[in-house]
């Protein structure tokens, strides 16, 4: 929209006015700084990543952004104190799939909690960042971590910081609930397609079990299915965590029958059968 390259329009009206020092756009500015390399976990341990960060051209614009902790608040800076980036915080969608972590709407790129808090978390190869903040009482705080297992530390800190703060008390991670409900396999059993994935929700004698099947052999090998209980009335958990977080999935929608139309993981496998 304005003839130039979004990075080059990023760092031209924010980056340069806002000051900030520990910004890139991309790798080759990444190396210039103290890049953190992610960390995932193989065999039980936890190993560098092969690589920085996904492809270029296999992301959206942005997605290669990388800050310090500090630039990142200072940017928060700027939505608390002008009044005219308030209207981001408001609500843009009439509800947002469940996935048990307290998130009840979503504003333009905010992620509207419980208790007023926003939030936004980014991933990237072995790298997990996540930033909360409560507007109300002027108070944010950013977690940076290279690790795949990042995720329980940063809510541990994040949590603390905002309950001495603010007042306020987070939504913690999801866990499985001691005596959860049965799946109903004829609503959520069925296998769901995304553009990457199929994933089949199967029921056998009373349990379920989730399994991704690569639609093309160069994303990797299927995977070893996964046990899932239920969450509530419209999400399931995985009973065993992954780098230390149990991942929750949405059921979405009903057709004609009564199944449900989608499996919402941050993104929507839509039903295939």
């Amino acid at each position: 929209m304005r003839g130039k390259r979004f990075h080059d329009v990023l760092r031209e009206h924010l980056v340069i006015p806002l000051g900030l020092r520990a910004v890139a756009v991309d790798p080759y500015e990444a190396i210039l700084h103290r890049a953190a390399v992610g960390h995932v976990e193989a065999d039980g341990e936890l190993v560098p990543t092969q690589s920085w960060a996904v492809r270029y051209h296999c992301v959206p614009s942005g997605s290669h952004l990388a800050m310090s902790a500090r630039d990142l608040l200072e940017f928060v800076r700027l939505h608390l104190t002008d009044d005219t980036f308030a209207a981001l915080r408001e609500p843009q969608l009439g509800s947002v799939p469940d996935f048990g972590g307290g998130i009840v709407g979503w504003g333009l790129g905010w992620m509207l909690h419980r208790d007023g808090v926003l939030g936004h978390t980014g991933v990237s190869k072995g790298q997990k960042a996540f930033v909360r903040v409560a507007p109300s009482a002027g108070v944010a705080v950013a977690v940076l971590t290279n690790s795949s297992g990042g995720e329980p530390m940063a809510y541990e800190i994040f949590g603390a910081v905002l309950r001495e703060l603010a007042g306020v008390e987070t939504t913690p991670l999801p866990v499985p609930p001691a005596n959860p409900a049965p799946i109903d396999p004829d609503r959520m059993g069925g296998i769901y397609r995304t553009t990457a994935y199929d994933i089949t929700l199967a029921v056998d004698n009373g349990r379920a079990f989730l399994t991704h099947c690569p639609r093309n052999s160069c994303i990797g090998k299927p995977e070893n299915r996964v046990e899932v209980v239920r969450l509530g009335d419209s999400a399931i958990i995985t009973v065993e965590p992954k780098s230390g977080v149990h991942q929750v999935l949405s059921v979405v929608g009903s057709d004609e029958l009564g199944r449900a139309r989608f499996l919402h993981n941050g993104a929507a496998a839509y039903r295939i059968g």
